[in-house]
């Protein structure tokens, strides 16, 4: 299977709390490898997850309407959106184009039961 990569922060507070972009990518070629997955595409980028509109998701996005990749892979669900209704918009746009999406800290469950779960978490905390 062909993956793609997506790590993202927001903040110098993820560098020191273990999440920084290097660790977040780390983490997700050692989970792409114990799949055995092909990691074709590596997006890191320092933006807020209550955008949308982010140019390394623009290009992943661009990936999954082109149906270059099989699976997304991210070290968390907070790291792809930290909007509840973008991260339905994104979880939409890959079950249109058969991708799937998968966490290194989390599994996924696309259940509806699993959605809603995967709804509430990406939440940002108040």
């Amino acid at each position: 299977m062909k993956a793609a990569i997506y790590c993202r922060v927001s903040t110098d507070n993820q560098e020191r709390e273990g999440t920084s972009l290097h660790t977040q990518l780390e983490n997700c070629l050692k989970y792409c490898e114990s799949k055995g997955y092909e990691v074709s595409h590596r997006f890191s980028e320092a933006y807020s997850g209550l955008s949308l509109e982010r140019p390394e998701l623009d290009n992943l996005r661009e990936l999954v309407r082109d149906e270059i990749v099989d699976v997304i892979v991210c070290y968390s669900l907070d790291r792809l959106s930290r909007d509840p209704g973008h991260g339905v918009i994104i979880t939409q746009e890959l079950e249109k184009h058969s991708v799937k999406l998968e966490t290194v800290t989390e599994d996924v469950d696309s259940s509806e039961l699993g959605k809603l779960i995967s709804y509430i978490r990406g939440m940002p905390p108040k």
